[in-house]
């Protein structure tokens, strides 16, 4: 797969040795103040692009993947209040976009695992909820 990192931080740095140990081929890295013609440019080539920029870039970057018809998975925070928004220009445009708050995998096993623990108490004829103020005895 032809990937495009935008932003090229912590997080772009990670996933583009990951990604090419997986045998992808990282075609383009977009660092931050490129244009959004020099976006699209560099997205030409590329079979899907990754975000992690800035929230600030975010709207723009998913516009130039609209346009260049490249889907975008989001890994970029702080950009939550222009989901709605950004969610129904995606619809608008037949685009597609995948989000993510946390792209750490110990963080998603520990979303799994409160879900699972969650649903286990939820469904168990024992668990009463604690309504004290004083600590768990």
């Amino acid at each position: 797969m032809k990937i495009a990192l935008i932003g090229y931080g912590a997080m772009g740095n990670s996933s583009s040795d990951s990604r090419r140990r997986k045998g992808h081929n990282v075609v383009a890295i977009v660092e931050a103040g490129t244009s959004f013609p020099e976006l699209a440019e560099k997205l030409r080539d590329s079979d899907v692009a990754i975000d992690f920029s800035s929230a600030e870039a975010v709207r723009r970057n998913i516009e130039v993947c609209l346009l260049t018809r490249i889907p975008l998975v989001e890994g970029t925070t702080g950009w939550n209040e222009q989901l709605d928004s950004v969610g129904e220009l995606v619809r608008r445009e037949g685009g597609a976009l995948i989000y993510g708050a946390n792209f750490s995998i110990g963080v998603n096993l520990f979303y799994r695992i409160a879900d699972f623990t969650a649903e286990l108490f939820a469904n168990s004829p024992n668990t009463r909820p604690y309504r004290g103020t004083a600590p768990f005895p």
